[in-house]
């Protein structure tokens, strides 16, 4: 239009304008008043742009992209943390709010195990975002007892976070020894957590047989809590000395403790000590296997008669004899009576034997009854002793009533005695029958007559006499013994008639 070429005429100038929209050339429109274009970063909010700050900065409230800052943008602006754009994540580096990961923004982010939002550290999750465990030192309502921190099970809280308990399965001292994690007081570790141990008054199985929670071996468990043997080297049980006496062990030998004479192998228990058995029936009861033969005896204990070897007959009428005498049926053999003593033989073979006055007495002192026997098992039995201390005194005599009873079973009434007068022809011994009769010197009153000086303990010669001792020729000193009565099995030897006497061979015993 031949005009001169200006802004605003709507006609674009070449290399001096880059637009030219004429009238609608200006501030805010896409041709700026200059004619120049409305571009992000020239400081006039043009067509498209939500902001235009002038400057290249991603950092204040306008990008360099004239966008207005907005969390996701992918820029940092103030009152934001950070801001990854689309890799803003509330699981990431930079929350969905941008913000920097917290612990405590209720959101897991890397580094943390859990984010509960609060700042308690009695529920599943810290304060520290880890997730609440054992050993953390935070008890967790719920869930632990206790929590001290530490994996240690010996002290007040185990590594489980449980109050250290007996049976909770870890000793915890000083209060536990043991802890087996039952309550089983028969093993090794009580239910008290105690160790298992003899004295605890608790049996230990397959360890112990017993426990009475003592220290006394005089009962019936050992302090080794066993029950007691008779080979354990210990007195124990009912034993009355180590491994003897009592109940259930062998019999005590002598000088053991006892209690009873049922505890000693002699028979005889003095003042809690087995002594020296005073006869053959407290050997035998002692031992009642104890074979017949020699043994010692102590016939008055403590008494001034000194022990001696005496002869027993442990099988006759129940055993338990003590033989104080025997003869074979020859001449000039020692009379009952007699204090020659004659102990080198063996009366239990009917061999000449005689015990001394003071070993007579001795037994007869502790004895009950007299035995005559004689071979083949046969034998008479009174219920009396053969003697009593008349034995002791010159010229006196002894006689007394008896019971007897005869091998067979046969019994009768009768008497018994012995003299210490002038007997070197016989008399000095016999056994009678009973009820008294008429004799050739009157009737008697006791068994014997003691018609003649020579022969006292004889009633008319021999008549009626289970046992007594005759010589034809006065005081010759060889007197032996015969039977002139029977009874039962107990037969006659020998009636007296006036021939040599002595024909039977027998031996004499008290019990």
């Amino acid at each position: 239009m031949c005009k001169t070429a200006s802004c605003g005429d709507g006609l674009v100038q070449e290399n001096v304008e880059q637009c030219d929209d004429g009238a609608n050339n200006g501030a805010g429109k896409a041709c700026k008043a200059d004619c120049s274009q409305n571009v992000c970063g020239d400081g006039d909010k043009g067509p498209g742009e939500a902001c235009d700050d002038g400057n290249q900065s991603n950092d204040d409230a306008c990008t360099n992209v004239c966008k207005l800052a907005t969390c996701g943008d992918g820029f940092k602006q103030p009152g934001e943390g950070c801001d990854l754009g689309a890799n803003n994540s509330n699981t990431g580096l930079c929350t969905l709010a941008c913000n920097l990961p917290a612990c405590g923004d209720t959101f897991v982010q890397p580094g943390e195990q859990c984010d509960d939002g609060n700042q308690s550290n009695t529920d599943t999750c810290l304060t520290t975002c880890k997730t609440a465990t054992c050993g953390d030192n935070f008890v967790a309502q719920g869930t632990e007892q206790c929590d001290d921190g530490n994996q240690l099970n010996t002290d007040t809280c185990t590594n489980q976070c449980k109050t250290a308990t007996c049976g909770d399965g870890f000793t915890q001292p000083p209060g536990e020894e043991c802890d087996d994690a039952n309550m089983v007081s028969t093993d090794a570790c009580l239910g008290t957590c105690k160790a298992a141990k003899c004295g605890d008054a608790i049996v230990w199985a397959g360890m112990e047989a017993c426990d009475d929670g003592n220290l006394s071996n005089a009962d019936m468990c050992t302090t080794a809590c066993k029950a007691p043997t008779c080979s354990d080297l210990l007195k124990d049980g009912s034993e009355t000395d180590i491994d003897c006496g009592g109940a259930t062990c062998a019999k005590c030998q002598q000088g053991k403790a006892c209690l009873a004479a049922s505890d000693c192998i002699t028979g005889n228990c003095v003042t809690g000590i087995c002594a020296a058995p005073q006869s053959c029936k407290q050997i035998r009861a002692g031992n009642p296997a104890a074979p017949s033969g020699k043994y010692t005896v102590d016939a008055d204990g403590p008494g001034p008669l000194p022990p001696f070897d005496a002869y027993c007959d442990m099988t006759t009428n129940g055993g338990g004899w003590t033989v104080f005498y025997a003869a074979t049926g020859a001449d000039g053999q020692q009379p009952i009576v007699s204090n020659t003593e004659v102990l080198v033989n063996n009366p239990l073979l009917f061999q000449a034997y005689n015990a001394g006055i003071a070993k007579k007495l001795g037994l007869a002192a502790i004895s009950t009854e007299t035995m005559f026997v004689r071979s083949g098992g046969i034998w008479l039995r009174a219920d009396k002793v053969a003697f009593d201390n008349t034995l002791q005194v010159p010229n006196t005599t002894s006689k007394k009533a008896v019971n007897l009873l005869a091998n067979n079973g046969a019994t009768a009434a009768g008497f018994m005695g012995f003299t210490t007068f002038n007997f070197a022809g016989g008399g000095d011994f016999g056994v009678s029958v009973a009820p008294d009769g008429p004799t050739c010197n009157g009737t008697t009153v006791t068994g014997f007559d003691h018609h003649s000086a020579a022969y006292r303990m004889l009633n008319c010669g021999c008549e009626r006499h289970y046992l007594y001792s005759y010589s034809a020729t006065v005081l010759d000193g060889d007197a032996g013994y015969d039977i002139n009565t029977a009874l039962g099995s107990w037969s006659a030897t020998n009636v007296c008639s006036g021939e040599e006497g002595g024909g039977l061979a027998f031996y004499a015993a008290m019990r």
